[in-house]
């Protein structure tokens, strides 16, 4: 400026390559696009979790809870069906009504839906023969959204957190659940680069239905 350039251009000559920063998963950089992607999973997962759980729970209250293996199957498959759907309106419409992040890799995203919401059923399942009372299942659930996210990894590194929590975390679903979803939908990553997911929530689904079934037979 002392021989004479204009501000722009001294500043831009104070740089010998100019620094371009361009965000690849939140381009408008807004607090919107970083958390409701990961906070949809949380209430797909929290609506599915409640409702199953008073629905499970008014059942035992009439005594009509009893059934076979195959009829628990069919009960958590008709329970998935709705979250399904809901996790479809997510993906294919809130999301681009909104312009957040989405639509990277869909296929993964609607097979992540079809493992996440039976095992977050089958959760229900087991805990609305827990509680054994409807209104039971709403004065707790409904407290447990805020510590679920919290603990995900997503807010802030897990290896941060105590490492009771860090082991703790993953017996919720939505430990594997947000962070799955999020990087097939918001960055584009593979199926086989998000397996770990795919695996913890396998392994979540068989030990809660091994569960509901020991609930069940004791």
């Amino acid at each position: 400026m002392a021989q004479g350039a204009y501000s722009a251009t001294a500043a831009a000559n104070t740089q010998a390559v100019p620094l371009v920063i361009i965000p690849l998963y939140n381009q408008t950089e807004g607090y919107g696009a970083y958390v409701v992607p990961a906070v949809s999973i949380l209430i797909l997962q929290q609506t599915l979790l409640i409702a199953t759980a008073m629905l499970i729970g008014t059942w035992y209250e009439q005594r009509r809870h009893a059934t076979s293996i195959r009829g628990w199957l069919g009960r958590i498959a008709a329970l998935s069906m709705f979250s399904f759907i809901i996790g479809c309106f997510y993906y294919g419409w809130t999301f681009e009504l909104h312009h957040y992040p989405r639509g990277q890799n869909m296929l993964g995203s609607l097979l992540f839906l079809l493992l996440f919401c039976p095992t977050v059923a089958t959760l229900g399942c087991v805990l609305g023969l827990w509680f054994r009372q409807r209104e039971r299942s709403m004065q707790i659930l409904i407290f447990s959204s805020l510590p679920m996210f919290f603990v995900s990894g997503y807010p802030w590194p897990a290896d941060q957190l105590p490492t009771v929590l860090q082991i703790i975390r993953w017996f919720v679903p939505t430990t594997p659940g947000i962070n799955t979803s999020v990087q097939l939908n918001q960055m584009g990553a593979s199926i086989s680069q998000v397996s770990t997911g795919f695996y913890a929530l396998a392994a979540l689904w068989v030990f809660y239905f091994a569960l509901l079934m020991w609930v069940v037979l004791e």
